[in-house]
């Protein structure tokens, strides 16, 4: 089973992946390597240099990295933060009434101008919080702080922080 790394330095796993795209590069240019080794490897330094670059640039937060550069474990990881989001959303707008909303509304257009008809603040709250315990219940929210798990398959031999192979959907 599959549980979210939170011990692990952003900065740190960082570093690791400049390394292991310095390796690849180094690779590539040996004697004796095939173009088609030579683009394999320089495409997979790539892949490793952009990943750490994204942790660099939203550092201390961590970054939601584009489909191209996702493992499956972010994919999973990116979901699960999609329902525990959802998961809060409901309690949320289940938290809030409509008088509340409509008193938000009235700040931010004191602040900015008109956001929100008065008249849209039950409908806004009911579509949120419907869209939101679907999704949430969708995903494996069980209820209050209660989710499944999740587990994903490893091959063997395979990591999980790999990049997928270049002709490899992501």
């Amino acid at each position: 089973m599959h549980r979210k790394r939170e011990d692990v330095d952003p900065l740190r796993q960082a570093s690791q992946w400049r390394i292991q795209a310095g390796i690849l590069r180094r690779r590539a240019s040996r004697p004796g390597a095939t173009e088609e080794q030579r683009a394999a490897a320089d495409e997979r330094a790539s892949w490793y240099e952009r990943r750490a670059e994204l942790v660099d640039e939203s550092y201390p937060h961590t970054p939601i990295f584009p489909r191209e550069l996702r493992t499956p474990v972010d994919r999973l990881d990116l979901v699960d933060d999609l329902r525990r989001a959802a998961a809060d959303l409901v309690l949320f707008a289940q938290a809030v009434d409509d008088a509340e909303i409509i008193a938000f509304a009235e700040a931010v257009r004191r602040a900015r101008g008109p956001v929100l008809a008065a008249s849209h603040a039950t409908t806004l709250r009911r579509h949120a919080l419907a869209i939101a315990a679907e999704l949430a219940e969708t995903l494996g929210h069980i209820g209050g702080e209660v989710f499944e798990d999740y587990a994903i398959e490893i091959v063997e031999g395979d990591e999980l922080d790999n990049p997928p192979a270049p002709d490899e959907p992501t």
